[in-house]
């Protein structure tokens, strides 16, 4: 029974699904759901991602999660994550960082804890699509970084050691701190931007 009713998700193409839509993919009611949900778990063919959200696909990494997380906010993996990602630092952040338009806070996962930030719907974005996940160039990922310092109070904030890659644009994250409304968030932004930029 438990392989059916995996497979009736698997057809549905998600790496992840609600206990509602699960509920309605099998036509049963919401507690039952539930209970067919842990009973895959206990399986091992699933996993409970967090409260009311199941893990179809368990090879899936935190990173390539973060829309799923956020859902139904659009989001990217930015800041120190991204940095990491690109390999311009080499601490491994305790937390992934992701960017989006919803109210920030913390969440908690079976996969480990996310970092949500928010931005203006003017500065969300300079991201692509690399290996699955939704990734902030290096430019956006140091744009992002400073500027949520900044706005959280930080502004003399600092990374680990960092090596930027010689390819990298200045002239991208200048036009992003252009995008910021605020006249005194742009100037400490971009001072923080050039500081950190800055040979060690």
């Amino acid at each position: 029974m438990s392989a059916r009713q995996f497979a009736e998700l698997q057809r549905l193409g998600t790496r992840t699904i609600t206990t509602s839509q699960a509920a309605a993919a099998w036509r049963v009611s919401g507690s039952a759901a539930s209970k067919m949900l842990v009973g895959l778990a206990s399986a091992g063919l699933i996993e409970s991602l967090r409260h009311g959200v199941w893990l179809l696909d368990r090879t899936a990494t935190a990173e390539v999660l973060a829309p799923e997380v956020t859902s139904p906010y659009p989001s990217y993996i930015s800041h120190v994550s991204a940095m990491y990602v690109h390999g311009v630092i080499q601490q491994v952040p305790a937390e992934v960082h992701v960017v989006s338009v919803a109210e920030p806070r913390r969440i908690e996962t079976s996969r480990g804890a996310y970092r949500l930030h928010r931005v203006t719907p003017e500065l969300f974005g300079g991201y692509s699509d690399v290996r699955g996940m939704k990734l902030a160039t290096p430019e956006k990922a140091l744009f992002d970084w400073a500027y949520l310092s900044v706005v959280s109070g930080s502004p003399n904030a600092r990374l680990p050691e960092t090596e930027w890659p010689p390819a990298f644009r200045r002239a991208e994250v200048a036009g992003w701190v252009r995008r910021i409304a605020s006249q005194r968030i742009r100037t400490m932004t971009q001072s923080l931007v050039e500081r950190r930029l800055e040979p060690a």
